[in-house]
């Protein structure tokens, strides 16, 4: 792409892609040489142009700038360029819960349970941080996520979790809390049974949704899915309890109690709260002695290939969009030289534009001397008459064989012509004829260089071309 840039941000790289929305790998370029990665998230190029989806960009921006937790992916900035809407949020150098466990079952290396205790501590409170946000004028916003999964669950080679992507969370403020009939937001297989059955919700279909992606992580397989969506649906939907994990040392009774609590089927036999939720579980890491160094160990045991490749990969788009605006400087470099250097040539001027001044000036004075003699009657006034004229057609050749290279600003001159009285003889009627054959032969001898111009504003049919969309090639 030939322009990949949004606003103040450069776009390195698409690093994932979902149903709504693209993210990039992007780059803020400030003075002095200072630069920050960030994430950049676009709207997909066939979705920018519904109104509905473009709310519910702008909604997740609104509601996750509010939130400040270390659990919770912060939001930078938000912007709009050639009519793209974009969000930009830090940039946080790990992976989704997804990865990790698929990459944990590809080495046959189960996620120890206190890991996945301390994982799921920090997944919730991230969500109790989004859960207890209030207005500005104090009133609760009820905000729900609605998409709790292990995409949208982030853990970094440090250990540290985050939640992401509130694009369809749901807050008391928004117009939009209320889903259509029949349209159900957020994952298939991870709704709670209210959600599938269009109750009335509130943030247990969170802890529903958490307790889902736990029994994952701890067990290696989801509780509910079934061949089909239709399938997972009915799972779910059914009153019958969510399958058990089994009994075994590597998944305790005590975590195993906690999980099964916050798959209750009735919601108010859950944890009331993603607070409570994430007491329990750090209470069962404590005695299992999974401390965040444990985590990060973990972590990055799994991960630390990966990492290394997207650092390479980061580097490399860093590189290439270096290049592009070194070669973006120098074409708009060798472009102002270009304009500016006729412009500069002609303020010089030359030595044969003087030299033209000078003849015009003696020409100019012949002609004041013959009509001073015909005013006073000379004896010698043919004679005269004669040498004003040779003089005056030297000068008038002289003057065009060069004018064309004199400065542009003052070549602008205009020949005055004798007054009746003194062209009304016939030795000045005689003389025309010779100065006009002159200059014909004079410009014949020697032609017209192209006079230089000064550049001059481009018109509306000469303006640069519009910048190319970035997110062109991504439908």
């Amino acid at each position: 792409m030939a322009d990949q840039t949004l606003g103040r941000y450069e776009l390195l790289t698409p690093i994932g892609r979902g149903g709504m929305a693209i993210v990039w790998a992007a780059r803020l370029r400030g003075t002095h040489g200072f630069s920050k990665i960030v994430a950049l998230k676009t709207m997909l190029p066939a979705l920018s142009s519904d109104p509905r989806f473009e709310k519910m960009f702008l909604g997740e921006a609104a509601i996750a700038a509010r939130i400040e937790h270390p659990n919770v992916c912060e939001i930078l900035d938000l912007g709009e360029d050639r009519g793209i809407v974009y969000l930009v949020m830090e940039w946080i150098d790990g992976e989704p819960l997804s990865r990790l466990l698929s990459l944990s079952l590809a080495a046959g290396r189960a996620i120890p349970a206190g890991i996945v205790a301390r994982i799921g501590a920090q997944a919730a409170r991230g969500l109790h941080a989004a859960h207890a946000q209030k207005t500005d004028t104090g009133e609760p916003c009820a905000v729900i996520h609605r998409d709790v999964s292990p995409q949208n669950i982030l853990v970094t080679c440090d250990g540290l979790v985050k939640i992401v992507d509130f694009g369809v969370a749901r807050a008391a403020e928004r117009s939009d809390h209320t889903t259509a009939t029949g349209f159900i937001k957020g994952k298939v297989a991870y709704l709670a049974p209210e959600q599938i059955e269009s109750r009335e919700i509130d943030v247990r279909v969170d802890v529903f949704a958490l307790g889902v992606v736990l029994h994952e992580l701890l067990g290696g397989e989801h509780p509910f899915r079934g061949e089909t969506d239709l399938a997972t649906l009915l799972a779910i939907a059914s009153p019958d309890p969510a399958p058990a994990l089994p009994d075994t040392d590597a998944c305790p009774a005590p975590l195993r109690a906690i999980i099964a609590r916050a798959l209750e089927k009735d919601a108010n036999k859950r944890y009331a709260s993603m607070k409570e939720l994430a007491a329990a579980l750090e209470a069962f890491a404590a005695d299992a002695d999974a401390e965040q160094d444990a985590v990060a160990a973990f972590v990055a045991g799994v991960l630390d290939e990966r990492r290394e490749k997207r650092g390479r990969e980061l580097r490399a788009a860093a590189k290439a969009a270096d290049m592009r605006r070194d070669r973006s400087a120098a074409g708009a470099s060798t472009t102002a030289r270009a304009t500016t250097a006729a412009p500069e040539t002609a303020r010089r001027g030359t030595p044969l534009g003087y030299v033209a001044v000078a003849l015009a000036g003696i020409a100019i004075g012949a002609l004041g001397l013959r009509a001073w003699q015909l005013g006073n009657g000379a004896k010698d006034a043919p004679a005269a008459t004669g040498a004003a004229s040779a003089m005056a057609v030297t000068a008038s050749a002289a003057v065009a064989s060069v004018s064309p290279i004199t400065n542009p600003s003052t070549s602008t001159s205009t020949v005055a012509s004798p007054s009746p009285s003194t062209t009304s003889t016939n030795v000045n009627a005689a003389a025309a004829p010779s100065a006009t054959v002159a200059m014909r032969s004079s410009r014949a001898a020697a032609p017209a260089a192209r006079p230089a111009t000064a550049p001059t504003a481009p018109t509306a049919s000469a303006a640069a071309p519009p910048k190319k969309n970035p997110l062109d090639g991504w439908d």
